[in-house]
């Protein structure tokens, strides 16, 4: 693993740890330092090739670009597909739905899948399925399930398959 990444960023907030892994195409691997990782993971998401995106604020008029140019610029070269998890937002206007229609499109001309994860009975979800957009938009309630989804699309296996290695 320390032969394909040549950047760790370890970004530390109220909701959790992020890892972020990093590589630039075209040059050979750089031998990296071992270090020691402060939390334990139980499935690391690179192992899985799936970038995880977890949005915290409502998405309106206000924030939905920037939005939308973070997710895509977060995305590796190798990534599978986009899980965006909308588990903590409470508030999602027409602009945030243009805006995951409008990713999900971007992701498709890049061959990636997009995953969007709203619990069962959270307002998100709601509002997802009153305004259609659930129709047009894989909708999952979980992170895990979402995935284990894209993962089993591009190669037939699934999370647990993954860890049984």
């Amino acid at each position: 693993m320390q032969r394909l990444v040549e950047k760790v960023d370890l970004v530390s907030d109220a909701g959790g740890t992020e890892v972020r892994l990093s590589r630039r195409v075209g040059r050979a691997p750089v031998r990296a330092v071992s270090t020691s990782v402060p939390s334990p993971m139980a499935v690391p998401q690179s192992r899985l090739r799936v970038a995880v995106t977890q949005l915290t604020d409502d998405i309106d008029l206000s924030n939905a670009t920037t939005s939308f140019r973070e997710m895509l610029d977060g995305l590796s070269h190798d990534d599978l597909g986009l899980v965006v998890d909308l588990s903590e937002v409470r508030h999602i206007d027409s602009t945030g739905i243009r805006m995951l229609h409008k990713l999900a499109g971007r992701l498709a001309q890049r061959r990636l899948d997009l995953r969007v994860v709203a619990p069962d009975g959270s307002p998100v979800r709601r509002v997802l399925e009153l305004s259609c957009a659930d129709a047009h938009l894989p909708v999952t309630s979980t992170v895990d399930s979402a995935v284990s989804e894209i993962n089993c699309a591009h190669n037939g296996l699934s999370a647990s398959d993954l860890l049984a290695e």
